[in-house]
């Protein structure tokens, strides 16, 4: 009776890493989709840019914060360098958190397992600069 009951655990735990996979995949096409989706958006003229004044530090924090999971699951570890002072600037915060998160998930992978990401925010000659 072990030898069944054994099986059935191993099959429930094949079961979740295969849902798991399956899970990731479905939200990696959703992610192209919705990129996609943006690209026909702005080719058309209908994208709205919302912009208003933000701190570009606060953005890419919010950028890395988005993916601390995948970055954890491959023990990927994030550095963020920033000046003391905001990096104020005018834009789309979402727009620009969805740059910054596809610079940094593309980073993500192909940064070797266990490795490390340095992201800096700086300002030169009245330009903010991101460098990954």
């Amino acid at each position: 009776m072990t030898d069944a009951s054994d099986k059935q655990v191993a099959d429930q735990g094949e079961m979740s890493e295969v849902i798991g996979i399956a899970l990731l995949h479905i939200k990696s096409m959703s992610n192209i989709l919705d990129d996609l989706l943006d690209v026909a958006r702005f080719e058309s003229g209908k994208m709205i840019i919302k912009k208003a004044t933000i701190d570009l530090c606060e953005v890419v924090d919010d950028a890395i914060a988005g993916l601390k999971a995948s970055a954890t699951n491959k023990n990927i570890q994030f550095s963020l360098s920033t000046p003391k002072k905001p990096v104020v600037i005018n834009g789309d915060r979402l727009r620009l958190i969805q740059v910054v998160a596809n610079l940094l998930s593309n980073a993500c992978k192909y940064t070797p397992s266990g490795g490390h990401i340095w992201v800096t925010v700086t300002t030169e000659k009245n330009q903010a600069l991101v460098s990954v």
